[in-house]
């Protein structure tokens, strides 16, 4: 007799959690600013919102963005 297996992870959460890469317009609306306003500070550094690039896209941890 074969043993059938499950091959989903038992440890697995139900709920993904909520992905710590936010892309700009998501920063923007948590910050109460436009995403322009967002672009301007990250291309003049005026303000050190830390940022990742994957890819060609922009991203922001949402851990540096709950500590800015």
């Amino acid at each position: 007799m074969i043993k059938k297996t499950n091959n989903c992870r038992s440890d697995a959460p139900a709920d993904p959690p909520r992905s710590s890469l936010l892309p700009p317009h998501e920063v923007a609306a948590m910050l109460g600013i436009s995403e322009a306003t967002l672009s301007t500070w990250r291309c003049r550094g005026r303000y050190n919102l830390p940022y990742v690039k994957v890819g060609s896209r922009v991203m922001y941890r949402l851990q540096a963005v709950e500590n800015f």
